[in-house]
């Protein structure tokens, strides 16, 4: 086991942003970028959601 670095090449209409040597979980099962990023691609963002305590 080790770490992966990869480069990562996020490309949507309104522009494409390249991030170099970024940390990536395998396991993961979404991906997580800042809000800044999201913008900056015009990404599509997930609405997130609260847990209620008593679920």
């Amino acid at each position: 086991m080790g770490h992966v670095h990869v480069n990562a090449y996020i490309k949507n209409e309104k522009a494409e942003l390249v991030l170099e040597q970024i940390l990536v979980d395998t396991g993961a099962t979404y991906t997580v970028l800042s809000l800044k990023r999201i913008e900056e691609v015009g990404a599509v963002k997930i609405p997130s959601y609260e847990m209620d305590e008593n679920e």
